[in-house]
């Protein structure tokens, strides 16, 4: 994954604390030809393994795991944390 590194490299950003800040390519601004490389390594990566969904959390994965669910041709699933029963007044 060196296109990976080189673009980390080159566009990244370390914040305070030593935080890696790449969401101008990953979050607010999606650098389709990084995510679509990812998906074909990823692919690759798990070419012996038969897929049949691609899951992921509701975040910053959810271009990723679109291109990876494509690419394999399966479905991408979404994952997303439950509200908290009590404040719309369902009892469990």
């Amino acid at each position: 994954m060196n296109f990976l590194e080189e673009k980390i490299l080159s566009d990244g950003t370390v914040k305070q604390g030593n935080i890696l800040k790449i969401d101008n390519f990953l979050n607010h601004q999606i650098d389709t030809n990084v995510i679509c490389q990812i998906a074909q390594e990823l692919k690759r990566r798990f070419s012996d393994v038969s897929v049949d969904k691609v899951l992921t959390i509701e975040a910053s994965g959810i271009a990723i795991a679109t291109m990876v669910g494509a690419s394999v041709r399966c479905a991408c699933r979404l994952c997303q944390e439950e509200p908290d029963s009590q404040q719309y007044g369902r009892k469990i």
